[in-house]
């Protein structure tokens, strides 16, 4: 199915399977394919409105069905417009999250670990320098907890399932936000269309 845009990123050639979720590429013309199946994807066409909305407001919700390209487009675009801000973005399931950091590490032609990298439990692949960090919800619940709240941009995705920890993450965030009404932190929240 050529209208899949995981279609190269799943295929089992083994050309884009590494330990790492990144190879270097030897042909310009799987380089055009993933640029141009990005910029199919439905949220593509929503990409000045998001960052806009996200400019003008501290808590966005941003709306899509699943496969419109939420959880791997909308970090792109905030740091094509803002390479120095940090970016967290929550996922409520371990392989959910490393698996978006692989397809990020991917798309952004980056190796995983260094540019965009992944907390889950006890297992984590990241440096000093990833500005793009996919954590699970229960992880960053725990920074919260221990009032550590050290990003530019803070992504929770999936929250219409509307766990213990999306909601306790809320409630935090919520007192966060009234403790510290100038704090430049931004929140978008990320969810199915009803």
């Amino acid at each position: 199915n050529n209208n899949n845009p995981y279609h190269k990123f799943n295929n089992q050639s083994g050309k884009h399977n590494n330990n790492n979720g990144y190879n270097k590429y030897n042909n310009n013309k799987e380089e055009l394919d993933i640029e141009n199946n990005d910029k199919k994807l439905p949220i593509f066409s929503k990409k000045k409105e998001i960052i806009e909305q996200i400019e003008k407001n501290r808590v966005i919700i941003v709306s899509g069905n699943t496969g419109c390209g939420k959880s791997t487009q909308v970090p792109q675009f905030i740091f094509e417009k803002k390479k120095n801000g940090k970016i967290l973005i929550t996922q409520p399931r371990r392989i959910a999250a490393i698996s978006i950091a692989k397809r990020l590490s991917y798309e952004m032609k980056s190796k995983l670990g260094e540019l965009i990298g992944y907390q889950v439990s006890m297992i984590s692949h990241f440096s000093n320098d990833t500005k793009i960090l996919v954590k699970t919800t229960g992880v960053f619940l725990e920074e919260l907890l221990h009032n550590q709240l050290k990003y530019s941009y803070v992504l929770l995705d999936e929250v219409h399932e509307r766990d213990i920890y999306v909601d306790l993450v809320l409630a935090l965030l919520k007192n966060y936000f009234k403790e510290f009404p100038d704090s430049p932190i931004k929140l978008i929240l990320m969810r199915k269309m009803a």
